[in-house]
């Protein structure tokens, strides 16, 4: 088999069909090069570092069976709270407030 994706047939190593921090445990047997599972390995680092909010929040298991910790951010909380009341009248109806 070659790697899939330049057809170098040289270092060829497994590649994972869907990202292992994600739980992805199929995968291509000698499916790319080192050469390209490097280069997507830092892609998948920067996908992980993104993701793993959600991956939390889905209670998302990597390939260990560990759903990934996520420290929130409380500053968008605040800024929804300090958010001011809208307020309006529909027309022909009398005043409705939104909170």
């Amino acid at each position: 088999m070659a790697c899939i994706f330049c057809r170098g047939e040289e270092d060829l190593t497994d590649e994972h069909v869907f990202p292992a921090f994600m739980g992805g445990e199929l995968q291509v047997r000698d499916g790319s090069c080192k050469t390209h599972n490097a280069k997507f390995a830092v892609d998948e680092g920067v996908l992980k570092a993104a993701t793993t909010p959600l991956l939390n929040l889905l209670q998302i298991e990597n390939r260990y069976g560990v759903v990934p910790n996520a420290p929130l951010n409380t500053k968008a909380g605040r800024f929804l709270r300090s958010r001011p009341r809208m307020s309006w009248t529909a027309p022909g109806k009398s005043d409705f407030r939104a909170l």
